[in-house]
C-alpha cells in the first residue's frame, strides 16, 4: 500500500488559483456536513439522464441517473430521475460520515471524498498505475495536500478523480454539463432510438410516455392511436 506520492507525480498546486478559500479551509463538524449543491452538480455532469431503461455494464437494467425502477412503464422524466438520485446520495453520505476518522473537515474535502466513495464504493484507497494508495491514512492525518495528489493519480474514471483533486485543493467546482444539457441530450437520444425502431413493445411505450411527459408533445412517427393512449394514461 502506497502512502506517499513521488515528487515527480505530484501536482504543483501553488501554481493554481484557489477558487473558494472559505470552502477549502473552514472546518465543519463531520456529523453536520453534507454534500454541497455545487458538488452534486459536478458529479451529475459525469452522468447521463435516460428517460427509458438501458443495460448497464453488468447487464442489468437501469433508468434515469442510474437510480430508480427501470420497469416503470412511463419512464423517468429528468425531474423524477434527479429526485431519485438526490435521495439516494443523501443516504450514502450518512454512511460516509460515520466512517470518517476525524471530527472536523472543510467542505471541499468532504465533497471530494464523497464523490470518490459514491463512484468507487470506497474512500479509503485509490488505485493508480503505480499501485494502490492509502488515502485513509492521509485523511486521518488531515494531510489534504497529499490526499489531493493521491486523488489525482486515480486511474478509475481518471477525469473525475482529477476533478475531485481540484475540488479538494482549490474549491474548483467547474463543470461543463448542466441539467438543461442533460435534458437536451437525453431527448435527442430518445428521438434517435425511436426513429431507428424499437422492437421491444415495453421499451417503445416507455419512450413514448416519457417523451410526452417531459416535453408535452409526441415522438415523431407515432400513430394517432398511440398518441391518444398516451394522452389518456400519462401521469402528470
Amino acid at each position: 500500500m502506497l502512502r506517499l506520492v513521488e515528487a515527480s507525480r505530484r501536482i504543483q498546486w501553488e501554481n493554481h488559483t484557489v477558487q473558494d478559500d472559505y470552502a477549502v479551509k473552514f472546518q465543519i463538524n463531520v456529523g453536520t456536513i453534507f454534500l454541497s449543491q455545487k458538488m452534486a452538480d459536478l458529479i451529475l455532469s459525469y452522468k447521463k439522464w435516460s428517460g427509458v431503461r438501458y443495460l448497464n455494464e453488468d447487464g442489468e437494467y437501469e433508468i434515469g441517473y442510474g437510480v430508480g425502477d427501470p420497469d416503470d412503464e412511463q419512464g423517468y422524466t429528468e425531474a423524477q430521475a434527479y429526485s431519485e438520485w438526490i435521495g439516494s446520495i443523501r443516504n450514502r453520505q450518512k454512511n460516509l460520515q460515520v466512517q470518517l476518522p476525524i471530527i472536523n473537515m472543510p467542505q471541499t474535502k468532504f465533497d471530494a471524498l464523497f464523490s470518490l466513495y459514491l463512484d468507487t464504493g470506497t474512500w479509503r484507497t485509490v488505485v493508480a498505475d503505480e499501485g494502490t494508495y492509502d488515502l485513509a491514512d492521509a485523511v486521518k492525518n488531515q494531510n489534504w495536500l497529499l490526499a489531493a495528489d493521491i486523488l489525482a493519480r486515480g486511474k478509475v474514471n481518471p477525469d473525475l478523480r482529477r476533478k475531485e483533486a481540484r475540488v479538494m485543493q482549490l474549491g474548483d467546482y467547474t463543470n461543463n454539463k448542466s441539467r438543461n444539457q442533460q435534458i437536451f441530450r437525453g431527448v435527442q437520444e430518445l428521438r434517435r432510438r425511436y426513429a431507428n425502431g424499437i422492437s421491444n413493445e415495453f421499451d417503445k411505450r416507455q419512450a413514448e410516455f416519457v417523451y410526452y411527459r417531459q416535453l408535452g408533445t409526441f415522438l415523431p412517427g407515432m400513430t394517432q392511436l398511440r398518441q391518444r393512449r398516451i394522452v389518456q394514461q400519462a401521469l402528470t
